[in-house]
């Protein structure tokens, strides 16, 4: 959803569908790859949010849906926006960082 949001402003900027193509290359490449979002993903987020909530540090709907679906699938989540996911268990790896 991210990837598609971002893609699809890019466009509406510039007439360029480069990100949507790409996006449709990735999706096709990893096809059965993508992990769905369940019911139990869907409790795991909201808690998430409130925990993240009542300690001042709100998250947004879309990134806490990444979370559970990254915390129920024991899942890596690489991310170059870490700070976004910082206290919730999760293995974090950030691509643009070297080493």
């Amino acid at each position: 959803m991210e990837q598609a949001y971002g893609a699809y402003r890019f466009f509406q900027r510039t007439g360029s569908d480069r990100y949507e193509r790409k996006l449709a290359d990735t999706l096709q490449w990893f096809g059965g790859n993508i992990l769905s979002f369940t019911r139990q993903d869907a409790v795991l987020s909201g808690k998430l949010r409130a925990r993240r909530e009542s300690i001042g540090r709100p998250i947004s709907v879309q990134d806490a849906m990444i979370a559970a679906t990254c915390l129920a699938h024991g899942a890596r989540l690489a991310t170059r926006n870490t700070k976004d996911f910082d206290g919730l268990d999760l293995h974090l790896i950030n691509p643009f960082e070297g080493g």
